[in-house]
């Protein structure tokens, strides 16, 4: 398998997660195989977010994380190619819930990947099996369940 991630802060804090553990959560978050995976993260401000949330996803708001996929390489060629846009701000307003930023950053990248691998949350059980590989991922992680603690993506 060949695995290659990048990570780019164009906001940097020293609370952010370091590309050794990008890639550990990205790891643990697979649940499909695949011959390749290609996966861009990058740390960006609410004005980028918001910008980004309305050109691909036409919703007039910043989020915590948006995921670009490409379906067509996933489905033709087995490989798992894509980005995870991460809003600093949103995310450490969220954690203060969590009272763990590490938690919650490590929370949405296991979210976006999944998001990567084709999951999604539109449906009742859809939410419910991706709530529950989160959870559960997270939980290998040495992470508390973020639904419990009521800051989960749903």
């Amino acid at each position: 398998m060949i695995f290659q991630v990048s990570l780019t802060k164009n906001i940097r804090k020293p609370y952010q997660p370091k590309l050794n553990q990008v890639k550990s959560y990205i790891k643990h978050s697979l649940v499909k195989k695949f011959g390749v995976i290609n996966i861009a993260i990058v740390i960006v401000s609410t004005k980028v977010s918001h910008e980004l949330n309305l050109k691909y996803r036409g919703r007039d708001y910043p989020t915590n994380v948006i995921s670009l996929e490409d379906r067509s390489t996933r489905e033709e060629f087995n490989i798992l190619q894509g980005e995870l846009v991460l809003c600093d701000e949103i995310i450490v307003n969220e954690s203060k819930q969590l009272g763990n930023i590490e938690g919650h950053y490590a929370h949405m990248i296991v979210h976006g990947v999944l998001h990567l691998q084709g999951f999604d949350h539109i449906q009742d059980d859809e939410a419910m099996r991706m709530e529950n590989l989160e959870v559960q991922i997270l939980n290998d992680l040495g992470f508390a369940n973020p639904y419990k603690l009521g800051i989960g993506e749903r």
